[in-house]
């Protein structure tokens, strides 16, 4: 095969060719396999971005692949299935071989350094990642505190500890650290604090429950989110995604309503986040006072900022979907709180700006997928009701 090919003096024309197709042929397929995962689950684009920066060595000259352990690429629960995900998809397409080193240690790397020098996805993360050589001194440090079980191995004095709090285990796009690393980051933090505590005499209550919070607050948002996960009604999405979903609902309005706006009603159920474009479901013409439907799509964009949304509904009756939809962007409609039907949750679980909210989603926010609204005003008696409200999750 072509991946003995060393490039010397005799060289020859065709060699050079063969050498071309290998990193064409390479690059397209890992083109190919990214935008599959990706289609298939946004998330993949993150995870992929990490396991295959990983695989960069990061020399003085040209970049070349990196043998990567297995137990480096053991993540923390969430995230974990999908990095398995990924180097089985990737193997599977040739992109990755695995071995085993001296010790009979299992790794991974590129199957050829054609990848890394020339896909160009990855070369644009690598000049993306400015933290990448901080993870290459991170990793073996974060080794030998494990194996020695000492704390004068952590980082705690280490003034790249404040970026990796900030820049990476806060941020909800750009937190790279596997499980070790995360255990690592989180105890020299703790014993910072720890340190700080002993110099300034801050009273045992208080260092109990800081300790306790950085310790275990990481563990407690991934049975949250592992919870909400399983909701139908609840997705956690990424800035800016298309999320599709179903309803079923019914319509009823009373003989008044009908008197009020002869010769029928035509209504739009508009749900979305408020003040961010919505869904409209064009109930159209009602004649008999009542209408049940199954499954009804919609389809509406995640907001960009990190946060927790809650997803509103309400009716309108309006010839088309294109006033009320204005209506509810501009904020001019009066949406009742009460007509929560699901959550949104954009960015990553761990970014602790958000947890709060998280945490009210979780323990008293989870809407119904049963929701009753009314009209303002009694006396049209105009109702609907939505039911089996459900996200599409991928």
């Amino acid at each position: 095969g072509n991946e003995g090919i060393t490039i010397d003096r005799a060289l020859t024309e065709a060699d050079y060719q063969d050498l071309g197709g290998v990193i064409l042929s390479l690059t397209q397929r890992a083109d190919e396999e990214y935008q599959a995962l990706v289609q298939e689950n946004p998330a993949y684009s993150q995870v992929i971005c990490h396991v295959m920066l990983r695989m960069v060595a990061l020399g003085g000259g040209e970049l070349a692949r990196r043998q990567v352990p297995l137990s480096e690429l053991e993540y923390p629960p969430a995230q974990n299935s999908l990095v398995k995900e990924v180097i089985e998809h990737f193997s599977t397409a040739r992109l990755l071989v695995k071995g085993q080193d001296a010790e009979g240690n299992p790794y991974v790397e590129p199957a050829h350094d054609a990848l890394v020098r020339g896909w160009e996805r990855l070369l644009n993360w690598v000049k993306e990642e400015k933290n990448l050589r901080l993870q290459r001194r991170l990793t073996p440090a974060a080794i030998e505190w494990k194996s020695q079980q000492q704390p004068r191995f952590l980082w705690n004095v280490d003034p790249y500890l404040d970026v990796l709090q900030k820049e990476v285990l806060s941020s909800p796009n750009d937190n790279w650290l596997n499980q070790l690393e995360t255990e690592f980051v989180q105890q020299s933090i703790r014993q910072k604090h720890k340190d700080t505590r002993s110099r300034w005499g801050i009273g045992i209550t208080v260092s109990l429950v800081i300790t306790t919070f950085v310790a275990s607050a990481a563990t407690f948002v991934w049975t949250i989110s592992s919870n909400l996960t399983n909701k139908p009604n609840v997705i956690f999405a990424s800035p800016g995604q298309e999320i599709q979903g179903t309803t079923d609902y019914i319509y009823v309005y009373s003989y008044s309503t009908g008197k009020n706006f002869p010769p029928a009603v035509i209504n739009q159920i508009v749900l979305g986040i408020p003040n961010n474009k919505p869904a409209c479901i064009d109930v159209g013409i009602l004649k008999d006072g009542l209408k049940q439907e199954t499954e009804q799509p919609f389809n509406i964009t995640a907001p960009k900022d990190p946060g927790v949304y809650y997803i509103k509904y309400l009716y309108d009756l309006e010839y088309s979907c294109e006033k009320p939809i204005d209506m509810w962007k501009n904020g001019k409609y009066s949406i009742p709180d009460k007509s929560n039907v699901g959550i949104v949750v954009v960015g990553n679980v761990l970014n602790f700006s958000i947890y709060k909210d998280i945490l009210s989603a979780y323990s008293k926010n989870v809407p119904s997928s049963y929701t009753l609204t009314g009209d303002d005003y009694p006396r049209a008696g105009g109702y609907v009701s939505l039911k089996g409200f459900k996200f599409h999750k991928k």
